[in-house]
C-alpha cells in the first residue's frame, strides 16, 4: 500500500456516526464489526502474493475474507432508520 494512504484522524467512530444520525432525525438500529479471517501478518503476506502477482485475485479470495466481528476499530457497518 502506498504511503499515507489513510488518515486515521479522519476516521469517523461508531460513536461519532449515531451522534451525526440522531442529530439528523435518525435512530441508530444495529452495528457490527469486521475483521480478517487469518491473522494480520498472514493477511499482509496474502496481500503481497496478490500485489507481486504470485496469486490472482480468485486466489487472494480462497485464502482472504472478512468476517463478522465485535471489534469495530477498524471497519464496521449498520444501519438506521429514519424517526
Amino acid at each position: 500500500m502506498p504511503p499515507n494512504l489513510h488518515v486515521w484522524e479522519m476516521f469517523i467512530k461508531p460513536e461519532e456516526i449515531k451522534s451525526l444520525l440522531a442529530k439528523s432525525g435518525f435512530e441508530w438500529k444495529e452495528h457490527h464489526g469486521s475483521e480478517p479471517n487469518v491473522s494480520i501478518p498472514k493477511m499482509l503476506g496474502y496481500l503481497r502474493k496478490r500485489v507481486k502477482g504470485e496469486w490472482t485475485f480468485v486466489e487472494l479470495g480462497q485464502k482472504f475474507k472478512l468476517v463478522g466481528s465485535k471489534d469495530m476499530n477498524i471497519l464496521y457497518a449498520g444501519y438506521a432508520i429514519k424517526k
